[in-house]
């Protein structure tokens, strides 16, 4: 029997804390499995919730402080907290595990073979979003069928196997803990190693959106961020000056078609709340502002401190 551990980074969202918990809680799994939240607050906000709520689960808490800012550390810690373990499946602290989840990963982990499972997640907005926001996609999870390999995946829903993690010594990039994607730079490493991830459509999770979240200032942002990202990703797989410098042109001019053809789809389509194309245009748009930011040398902090709360 496999040792699994579910792992929850989380930094100043102790009011989302219980409902997490109480979801893993209900969890229908044949197999046993422990919890490891890593706190990533200095002052320790966290712990008196934690352990409040350690007693009376039906496993076993194990809480870890982790000081050094970003969530590449929070997860890193997560790691290094299950060294006796086989497997370790990741959720957000802002999410609750519908009943099924983690014996859906497991299940599609053993029919495989494979080194990571990932699975749908389900979006519940607190207050309604711009219209131009659900036109746009700016919500949209990724989506493939039963049994998809997929290129990377997200913190958010993904069981890794640890054993693989060690041999290829992947870790959570410290690079990116201020500014986010360590876990697609982590994934994409797996899979460019030749290893696999697969999705399982029944592995679900649920997630909360704050009103916070659901305001244009945050949702352009958070568009601009991807687009950086994901450029910065494209950088890291490169180790060699003149592969960066060709990469850095290679992005530019990515950025610039994007900027260009989004440009191009708002003058087409201006009523943005009314039309997915003009939408999806201003989009396109707000990610190729990200592409060109990363090629110049800019990373976007959405995880910086003093603007958005980490985890």
């Amino acid at each position: 029997m496999n040792r699994v551990a579910v792992a929850v980074a989380t930094y100043q969202r102790t009011e989302l804390l219980p409902g997490l918990l109480r979801s893993l809680s209900e969890l229908r799994t044949r197999e046993p499995f422990d919890v490891v939240v890593v706190y990533n607050d200095p002052a320790g906000s966290a712990l008196p919730v934690l352990e409040e709520l350690r007693s009376g689960l039906p496993y076993r808490l194990m809480v870890v402080h982790e000081s050094e800012p970003g969530i590449s550390a929070a997860r890193n810690a997560a790691l290094d907290a299950v060294a006796n373990h086989d497997l370790i499946a990741f959720i957000d602290d802002d999410e609750v595990a519908e009943q099924d989840w983690l014996q859906g990963l497991l299940d599609a982990k053993r029919r495989h073979g494979c080194a990571g499972v990932t699975g749908p997640v389900v979006y519940d907005h607190e207050v309604p979003p711009p219209p131009w926001a659900l036109l746009g996609g700016f919500y949209t999870a990724p989506r493939f069928p039963e049994g998809a390999s997929v290129p990377m995946a997200g913190t958010n829903n993904l069981l890794l196997d640890l054993a693989t993690l060690r041999r290829l010594a992947l870790r959570f990039d410290p690079a990116f803990g201020l500014v986010g994607g360590s876990d697609i730079v982590l994934t994409r490493a797996l899979t460019d190693a030749g290893e696999t991830i697969v999705w399982a459509l029944g592995a679900r999770v649920r997630e909360t959106v704050p009103a916070t979240r659901c305001r244009p200032r945050w949702l352009v942002r958070r568009a601009v961020r991807f687009g950086n990202s994901y450029a910065l990703m494209q950088l890291t797989r490169e180790h060699h000056l003149v592969g960066r410098c060709r990469v850095r042109a290679v992005l530019a001019l990515t950025g610039l078609l994007r900027v260009g053809r989004g440009a191009a789809g708002l003058v087409l389509h201006p009523r943005i709340n009314s039309e997915a194309d003009g939408a999806r245009a201003l989009r396109t748009l707000l990610r190729g502002l990200g592409v060109l930011a990363a090629a110049s040398g800019f990373r976007v902090a959405e995880y910086a401190r003093t603007e958005v709360k980490d985890g």
